[in-house]
């Protein structure tokens, strides 16, 4: 299938056809006049960029590219498909575009980025083709690809009949500028590339989108034409006296105007078109959706809401976003809340059951999602936590709130009154209960997740049926049940850590607690550390070749080190790395976001910082811990035998249950990546068939909505106005700044609320006081970069920021626990951390000088 006629059915998939070429095969369908041609497909670019590069995948370099020679295949296709063209118009030109599978959609048109070849003999095709594809990889298109966050190079070609067109230009069906629901036409004589490219003034007609009138036509200076010449086409001076002509009359701005509202119709929503008028006949040569960046996001109304957010219950009026913002970070798109989310709330809803604490036929609400951001019902945790003798809900507050102003014990007298005592025993049961089958739990987990990876192929992903696929991602207990696992672990953990910190608290004071975040580093296979001791020893291996270490100290082209490493002797290592760690990330836990698997220059952004001068070594890091572990043994010295040995008893009972919490983590996210597997071959699917026309927008439906949609129980035309509201919602979303704590109604932060002062305050979780230059990062797939010995400043920490702590003498996180993930892993590197430092990101600046202390919980701008 390297090349498709235009008017085939398999042409309208923008995966094989890519963004332009499906729209045009559509076009066509639909019974437009488009002109005939065919498309080079996705599938004949892989084969290239495999000859090229040597790997599936890979980007190959422009230069490579260019100069490449089609495989013999595909040059025959496309011989065919030209001879057929050239019998039925003698003299025939070619007209040859990119059509990417990013490319053309509402949040990124490409326009300009790549190349488009006009006028092309029909002996220079395959050239031209071929330079159109490298154009995929040249330095204009990556940073556009870089600077919108696309990552899809896929690219196929289309080819066409060339037409002499006498005028031609562009149509918007709302005005890009003004955003007025008025039709915008641009036209020149000629050829419509003095238009696209900008290389004159064109006539400007303003016409009402009832098609009664033209409001306005202004001529453009229209200096220039371009014209198809021998050599192809190019750019001719207009008679003066022709400059001030308009080139359209009312009747045909009209005819244009009619065309473009055709197509939007179709579409559902605005678009522009490009068109060309050849004597009497208007021909339509390109459709896409209007860029939204082409005009300004206008500002959400006054008491503007999600219409997601989350009714609040006045009797559980408090909710909070520590902690599960480490998991689902930043603002959540609705397909994710909805399959995540759900995962989370019936292993908190199964634990609060089983302990209890909630009635087997309630049904509260344990989470909450306010402006695209997911919250826990404190008001719950707390409740259940005082209906149920053994819980206190101090363990709840540190967690999700702040340390408590008063301390209240787990077990008090009141516990033990006869109408208690069933509870009591209870609790107690579900817990030794739990503790005791947890072990057998997550080994379970576990292998089910490895029977998952390996039956969730490619072939089988592409052999099952829709409804096989919808299955797979349908939340029930099954799907929930290692969320569940994890809920048990996480709480075990916080049991047994809370227990040690109250014991050193109450032995050696309480400004020694944190003694307790010492006693449990160097925690051995710690799942969240391992990809930052991976990555140490690909590192070193990287080092060790003086080409390939001075490449990654010197290039800072993410594709460009990519490629040199799949091509060198260690391309297996990455790939071994990515067998290992692909299904982790940043925001692991959102489904729309490329884990290290589906983008790997993640992982060579990571690399570049540990071959840098300077870079702390795995030995290094081990002494830190070494280091933390002798100051922690000199400190319990002046205590009894009998105290030290319990307090042992209790270190390994923590250590214990932080190595069960993220070893659940782990698993719930190799989990998770079989449903993000999935839902990538939904998508795919939807997208082939125009379920969707962009490729996000399976995103912004729920579970449900996505299964309707691919079973033909709704017609995709009901979902797109759903589909364009929740974007608008999520776009807004990410404007505002939200509080940690929501209670009783859902706000967001005002700017007043913005700390601004010198000192400040957070959780100390990793203990020690160091003094250095801050280096804030917010997207380590975009931004990893940090010099040795930097403090790294960052809105929350997953496993795809743990590589960074090698290299940063310390940590500051807006969000956080005692145990979030960036505060076990901070301790296993032994930097001092200090996490829920509210605004941190924003008060404070890469290049600052900034004191932070890991046992107090402080953060100092400027030296102590």
């Amino acid at each position: 299938m390297n090349v498709l006629d235009l008017v085939t059915e398999e042409a309208r998939s923008r995966e094989t056809a890519g963004s332009k070429g499906a729209a045009l095969a559509q076009l066509i369908h639909e019974g437009f006049a488009v002109p005939t041609g065919f498309v080079v497909t996705t599938h004949a670019f892989d084969a290239l960029a495999r000859a090229t590069s040597g790997r599936e995948g890979s980007s190959p370099s422009p230069l490579r590219l260019g100069s490449a020679q089609l495989p013999s295949g595909i040059r025959n296709d496309i011989a065919q498909r030209r001879t057929i063209l050239e019998d039925a118009t003698p003299g025939l030109r070619f007209a040859v575009r990119s059509s990417a599978v990013a490319e053309d959609t509402s949040e990124a048109s490409f326009a300009g980025q790549y190349q488009t070849l006009l006028g092309v003999k029909p002996e220079e095709l395959d050239k031209a083709i071929v330079e159109v594809w490298a154009s995929a990889f040249g330095e204009r298109a990556t940073d556009y690809r870089a600077h919108r966050g696309v990552g899809d190079t896929r690219m196929a070609v289309v080819v066409q009949r060339m037409i002499e067109t006498d005028t031609a230009g562009v149509c918007f069906t709302s005005n890009p500028i003004t955003r007025v629901p008025e039709i915008v036409i641009n036209a020149n004589f000629g050829l419509g590339e003095s238009v696209v490219g900008g290389h004159a003034t064109p006539d400007t007609y303003l016409v009402d989108r009832g098609l009664e009138r033209v409001h306005s036509a202004v001529p453009g200076d229209k200096t220039t034409e371009t014209v198809t010449g021998p050599l192809g086409v190019e750019q001719v001076s207009v008679d003066p006296k022709r400059r001030q002509t308009l080139c359209l009359s009312d009747a045909d701005a009209i005819e244009v105007a009619r065309l473009a509202l055709a197509v939007e119709a179709r579409r559902g929503s605005p678009v522009d078109i490009e068109w060309g008028r050849e004597g009497d006949r208007l021909w339509l040569l390109q459709a896409r959706p209007i860029t939204t960046a082409t005009a300004p996001d206008p500002e959400p109304p006054a008491g503007w809401v999600p219409a997601t957010n989350t009714a609040i219950d006045p009797r559980y009026p408090k909710y909070s976003n520590g902690n599960i913002s480490e998991v689902l970070p930043g603002c959540v798109t609705p397909l994710s809340w909805d399959h995540t989310g759900q995962l989370i709330e019936r292993a908190f809803l199964s634990q609060l059951r089983s302990l209890g604490a909630i009635d087997r036929t309630a049904s509260p609400t344990a989470l909450g999602f306010f402006f695209h951001r997911p919250y826990v019902n404190v008001s719950l945790l707390l409740e259940a936590a005082d209906k149920t003798p053994g819980m206190t809900p101090d363990t709840v507050l540190e967690e999700f709130v702040g340390k408590p102003e008063t301390r209240t014990p787990a077990v008090v007298a009141s516990d033990l009154l006869p109408h208690r005592l069933p509870r009591l025993v209870r609790l107690v049961g579900a817990v030794l209960l739990h503790s005791a089958s947890l072990g057998r739990a997550i080994a379970d987990s576990r292998r089910t997740a490895e029977e998952d990876a390996g039956r969730v192929t490619a072939d089988w992903l592409a052999d099952a049926t829709d409804r096989s696929l919808i299955d797979h991602v349908r939340v029930d207990d099954n799907l929930a049940a290692p969320s569940v696992v994890h809920v048990w672990a996480s709480t075990l953990a916080s049991v047994s850590f809370a227990q040690l910190r109250s014991t050193i608290a109450r032995w050696l004071g309480e400004a020694e607690v944190s003694l307790a975040s010492e006693l449990v580093s160097g925690i051995e296979d710690l799942p969240s550390a391992k990809p930052g001791h991976a990555l140490h020893a690909l590192s070193a291996e990287i080092q060790q070749d003086p080409v390939l270490g001075a490449l990654f100290r010197e290039e800072p082209d993410r594709d460009v080190l990519l490629q040199a490493m799949r091509s060198h002797r260690l391309g297996p290592s990455l790939d071994r790395f990515l067998d290992a760690f692909g299904h982790r990330g940043v925001a692991e836990a959102e489904l729309s976001r490329p884990c290290w698997r589906q983008d790997p220059r993640q992982v060579i952004s990571l690399l570049q910082n540990h071959v840098r001068q300077g870079a702390v070594t795995p030995a290094e890091a081990l002494e830190r811990q070494r280091r933390a572990r002798r100051r922690s043994t000199e400190r319990l010295a002046s205590l009894s035998w009998w105290r030290r040995t319990w307090l042992k008893v209790l270190t390994r009972r923590a250590r214990a249950g932080l190595l069960n919490r993220e070893t659940m983590k782990d698993v719930v996210i190799r989990r998770l990546d079989r449903s993000r597997r999935v839902y990538d071959e939904i998508n795919r699917r939807m997208m082939a068939r125009g379920l969707v026309q962009r490729s996000d927008d399976m995103f912004f439906l729920t579970g449900q909505e996505v299964d309707s949609l691919l079973s033909a129980r709704v017609p995709p035309n009901d979902m797109v106005r759903v589909i364009e509201e929740r974007r608008r919602d999520y776009r807004w979303s990410k404007r505002v700044a939200v509080p940690k704590i929501q209670d009783g109604r859902a706000r967001v932060l005002r700017a007043t609320e913005d700390p601004s002062a010198e000192l400040l305050r957070g959780m100390g979780v990793s203990p020690g006081r160091i003094t250095g230059l801050a280096r804030v990062i917010l997207d380590p797939r975009n931004d990893a970069l940090i010099e040795p010995g930097e403090i790294l400043v960052a809105p929350v920490t997953d496993v795809a920021w743990t590589p960074l702590f090698a290299q940063a003498s310390g940590l500051v996180v807006e969000v956080g626990g005692l145990l979030s993930h960036g505060s076990i892993v901070a301790r296993e590197y032994g930097i001092p951390a200090v996490v829920a430092v509210p605004g941190a990101t924003r008060m404070i600046r890469t290049g600052d000088e900034i004191t932070l202390d890991g046992a107090e919980g402080f953060v100092l701008r400027g030296e102590a």
